[in-house]
């Protein structure tokens, strides 16, 4: 290897290195534009403003009320996108054109890949839980429906923690690839989750805790297994 290559390799190692440093979380802002723009997240909780320099495959991101504000927010990918992790927080406003709690819905098309990053603690108001991967936080609050794919890029574990109506729904295909999912679904039998797309994989996917976890998909393509794991009802 000569000194040219050895340098190049520096570079391209250095660049990298700084794009994982800038890894932060980033909340998304009260308008519709694709997730993969920066115009679409706030570095600050409660602002508009400003947005992200650029987005990372280890960002996690923010859906709450301070920068969200009231209203059912429908969103697209934009293109395949790899992040950190994802959470859903509000604090008990509902929206006032339904009366029901605000919820993200993002649409088909492209797939959305989980790095299992951390969620809970600042990035999350009254934080009641820590998940890696999705988090919904709180007993009361919106929903998440994923009509994208989705694909596991680390081991990690989803918490729920809604105590009432159907929290999580995932329409798209999940590739667990290698990974191990522990899906953590607090509350009651009365509370559905819900994975209606094709889940594939060769690590174990374990439920635990009392919610209603409904599979629909064709799931021939894991071969890791199922689990029921504490408090599994």
């Amino acid at each position: 290897m000569n000194n040219t290559t050895k340098f190049l390799g520096l570079c391209i190692a250095l660049a990298f290195a700084a794009a994982q440093a800038q890894a932060a979380d980033i909340y998304k802002v009260n308008n519709t534009d694709n997730l993969n723009t920066v115009t679409s997240w706030s570095t600050t909780s409660g602002s508009q403003t400003p947005n992200p320099g650029s987005l990372t495959t280890a960002d996690n991101w923010y859906f709450n009320q301070a920068t969200m504000t009231a209203g059912t927010k429908t969103v697209s990918l934009g293109g395949n996108m790899t992040i950190g992790g994802m959470a859903l927080d509000w604090s008990g406003t509902t929206d006032p054109g339904s009366g029901n709690y605000s919820s993200l819905v993002i649409n088909s098309g492209n797939t959305l890949t989980l790095n299992g990053g951390t969620l809970g603690g600042t990035g999350v108001a009254g934080s009641n839980y820590t998940a890696t991967g999705i988090l919904l936080n709180r007993g009361t609050g919106g929903t998440i429906t994923i009509n994208a794919n989705v694909a596991l890029g680390a081991n990690q574990s989803w918490v729920t923690g809604r105590s009432s109506g159907t929290p999580l729904t995932i329409n798209g295909n999940v590739a667990a690839g290698g990974y191990t999912l522990l899906l953590n679904m607090v509350s009651s039998s009365s509370v559905v989750n819900t994975i209606k797309g094709a889940i594939t994989g060769t690590a174990k996917i374990t439920k635990q805790r009392e919610a209603t976890l409904v599979l629909n998909g064709d799931n021939c393509g894991h071969s890791g297994g199922f689990q029921l794991g504490a408090g599994a009802g």
